[in-house]
């Protein structure tokens, strides 16, 4: 990614002033590569009357989803969730808060993703951890984990 694009559609140099490369997931990528080429400018994704998207045609775009999500019990949903979603989910994959710190585009190292997202790792741990003393009072699962040991 070379620029973002502010609130009015006018491209700017990310927040950090540095170009990066954003990793796209395969089915992503898959759903990028079918679709026809744009033939207006070098844009990938347009408005239905051709314009390139802007946050509040994005955001206009996001309304029906979100209000459907809603309708299915789930709560008020906000775009830029997403982004906060892909990062907590990449972390429950195992991907380390330096490597989805690169992806997000922050330059700490992952302090930053540790901070804000690091609690569904502890989360996990703490479920393994559950599990792991699960069978203490069963006497059963006491013999047979002796006699593996």
């Amino acid at each position: 990614m070379r620029f973002s694009v502010d609130g009015t559609g006018v491209e700017k140099a990310p927040k950090n002033g540095k170009p990066r490369v954003v990793t796209v997931p395969p089915p992503a990528l898959r759903a990028i590569r079918a679709m026809p080429v744009p033939l207006i400018d070098d844009y990938l994704f347009h408005t239905a009357r051709g314009r390139r998207l802007s946050k509040g045609s994005l955001s206009y775009m996001w309304r029906p989803i979100a209000k459907a999500w809603q309708e299915h019990g789930g709560r008020d949903l906000d775009l830029y969730e997403l982004r906060h979603a892909a990062a907590t989910l990449l972390l429950a994959r195992g991907v380390t808060p330096g490597d989805v710190a690169i992806q997000l585009g922050h330059q700490d190292g992952g302090r930053l993703v540790q901070t804000l997202y690091g609690h569904p790792a502890e989360d996990l741990a703490r479920d393994r951890l559950r599990m792991a003393f699960a069978g203490e009072s069963d006497p059963s699962v006491r013999r047979a984990e002796q006699a593996r040991g």
